[in-house]
């Protein structure tokens, strides 16, 4: 029998936490020694379940007359919920999904060990180093063109396009059990307009403190792709125009495109956007040009990848 396993970080945490699977059932899966798979774990710094703990009890054989099964009350300890809901941070009802109890028996045994629970202003954790970070680089382009910070610590976007508001929108669904963001049509001035908002500082904070130079290309890519949903106009005399009046974000961007070698001019006006204040826009124009943006780049907006894509296709 092997001695070592070939398995990635990420399979062996799905099958060790989602999939429930033991070290040793995981060891007959690939063929190998249970030590190895210990070994492992511990290369790759995954937490272990506690003893008795069985993250695939089903909540049907848990339930008896309306009351949990003992084994089940016994195997939820302080350890297993340090583990879970302070050092992993899930929320309650994630560790209610995985133990397949309900939700108040979390809520019991969290107040009987004395752990703290998280404010509602926790509710949103934003990490670039979980899965789906590209996502939040996304957001981020979007708070850099159309978004906004009040005073109250409340992040909006006021949009014309819905699909672009309901982009926003399910993004922001996926880092938060809490109901604290809104989707709302208003009128303004006559013009249907969407408007997506989070009342959390914490999200705030994490907008403010992101050094737009540490990204990699990927999350550059998201959030170029962010940045073109919110200022980015696509002309049907096959141009690309993309506007801001912060002369260092327009900049950033034109260094990437280098990186891509896309060829490109800035312009500056005055009050095109925001009454007397100067405007930069940077403008990308020919048919090479255009179908390298193309080849990276797409807006969630209908109507401007639509018309993206018929440029693109005339030159065929």
């Amino acid at each position: 029998m092997p001695t070592r396993i070939d398995i990635s970080k990420e399979e062996l945490e799905r099958l060790y936490w989602k999939e429930g699977m033991s070290a040793r059932e995981i060891a007959d899966k690939f063929d190998c020694c249970h030590k190895s798979v210990v070994n492992m774990m511990n290369r790759y710094n995954i937490d272990r379940r506690s003893i008795g703990c069985n993250v695939r009890m089903k909540p049907k054989k848990l339930i008896y007359n309306g009351r949990i099964s003992l084994s089940v009350e016994k195997s939820i300890n302080r350890g297993l919920l340090e583990l879970l809901y302070v050092k992993r941070e899930m929320s309650i009802k994630q560790i209610s999904n995985m133990l397949g109890v309900p939700a108040p028996t979390i809520f019991k045994h969290l107040k009987m060990n004395n752990i703290d629970r998280r404010s509602y202003s926790d509710a949103l954790r934003f990490d670039f180093t979980i899965p789906g970070a590209l996502d939040l680089a996304y957001l981020l382009g979007v708070y850099y063109g159309d978004g906004n910070i009040n005073y109250n610590g409340t992040f909006s976007v006021d949009v014309i396009d819905y699909d672009f508001a309901d982009n926003i929108f399910r993004i922001l669904k996926k880092y938060s059990d809490a109901k604290i963001i809104k989707l709302k049509r208003r009128t303004v001035s006559g013009n249907t307009v969407f408007r997506v908002s989070v009342n959390r500082k914490s999200f705030c904070e994490f907008l403010k403190r992101i050094n737009l130079a540490g990204l990699n290309k990927n999350q550059m890519i998201m959030f170029i792709n962010g940045f073109v949903d919110s200022e980015g106009h696509v002309s049907l005399r096959k141009y690309i125009e993309i506007s801001n009046c912060d002369y260092k974000i327009i900049s950033m961007v034109g260094q990437f495109f280098n990186r891509l070698d896309i060829s490109y001019t800035v312009k500056k006006y005055k009050g095109r956007t925001r009454k007397h204040r100067l405007c930069y826009v940077l403008h990308i124009c020919n048919e090479q040009n255009n179908i390298k943006f193309y080849k990276h780049f797409h807006f969630s907006i209908k109507r401007k990848q639509d018309r993206l894509d018929s440029i693109v296709k005339s030159y065929k």
